[in-house]
């Protein structure tokens, strides 16, 4: 990746440094963790996704990773303390995407077994050896039960999605804050857990910057449930967006169900404003980590929050922000 290209996507030389400087970070914490697997004498049958990608494509796919290293070394932290918080993460990722692998029988993610097997135990595999590098890098049982309970948390956010027939569609209050705060928000500050508990002198920083992130994290989650729409109804799944829908327009679920009409085209206002929390929220969160010294203001917050929407494909709706900003509709 050339560093004039992020620069100007970012528009900020110090976070442009601090991104590039954190994406070869990240590199080589994923490289140590590729080698504590050599141990195993199936190593040759495990797929290592991120070694084969040039920079801007690694950049794209493990931005959060990268965000979460830049944020490690804004604090402070020693190198061999950033790759060891970064090792943690790492594995912690490995361990939720493999779990989210076995409930949608899927293989995606970092890394992944060529094995012929069944994919629920080539996930529980990867689960389990991953689980053995972040022990050996936790270094108290009180940090370990801290990610059990943030772990716990996410898992109860998920489960209580989960739309019940006997009961009224979740009201979009509900959603924000029995939800999204654990799965969008707590799946993010996870990666703080550990620094916070072990740090004690930066603990008030850490945390801080942990609220910042969780309210990233809970933005990011209410732009997915708007992409989401049609597939959380096939799932029976609760939905920030189909909940405003509801709200706003006074209708029942099963009538939006049968309307088979859930697109902005049909309800842009609640769309938009959607939209505008979402981006709201998120810059709130970013204002958080300025105060705590990250090289970023609102205007480069927009800009890491563009890129974040072009992440997930909401290009056309980061364009309908831009012309709210601007005094259009």
């Amino acid at each position: 990746m050339k560093l004039e290209a992020l620069e100007t996507a970012l528009g900020n030389p110090k976070l442009t440094m601090l991104f590039y400087k954190s994406m070869k970070d990240y590199r080589e914490i994923e490289e140590v963790f590729k080698e504590k697997f050599k141990e195993y004498s199936f190593y040759n049958e495990i797929e290592f996704k991120s070694s084969k990608y040039k920079d801007l494509e690694y950049f794209e796919k493990n931005f959060f990773s990268i965000f979460f290293i830049s944020i490690f070394n804004k604090i402070g932290f020693e190198k061999e303390k950033v790759q060891r918080y970064g090792m943690i993460f790492h594995a912690l990722r490995v361990i939720i995407t493999a779990a989210d692998n076995i409930l949608d029988n899927e293989e995606k993610g970092s890394c992944i077994l060529k094995i012929e097997a069944n994919p629920v135990l080539k996930n529980i595999l990867l689960i389990i050896m991953s689980d053995i590098i972040m022990g050996s890098e936790i270094k108290n049982n009180k940090s370990m039960k801290k990610i059990v309970e943030t772990l716990y948390g996410i898992a109860r956010g998920e489960s209580i999605s989960a739309l019940k027939e006997s009961e009224n569609y979740p009201s979009s209050d509900f959603i924000r804050e029995k939800i999204h705060k654990n799965i969008g928000g707590e799946l993010l500050g996870i990666a703080f857990d550990i620094p916070a508990n072990e740090e004690e002198k930066l603990k008030d920083k850490i945390m801080n910057y942990r609220e910042g992130i969780t309210l990233i994290g809970e933005a990011l989650q209410a732009l997915d449930d708007m992409t989401d729409v049609r597939e959380d109804i096939e799932g029976n799944k609760a939905n920030l967006m189909t909940s405003i829908i509801l709200e706003k327009k006074r209708i029942s679920y099963k009538e939006f169900k049968e309307k088979g009409k859930h697109t902005i085209d049909y309800y842009k206002d609640e769309y938009v404003l959607l939209i505008e929390e979402a981006v709201n929220k998120a810059l709130n969160g970013f204002k958080i980590m300025e105060e705590n010294l990250y090289p970023v203001n609102k205007k480069q917050g927009e800009a890491i929050l563009k890129l974040m929407f072009k992440l997930r494909g909401l290009e056309n709706e980061w364009d309908i922000y831009r012309k709210i900003k601007n005094g259009g509709t």
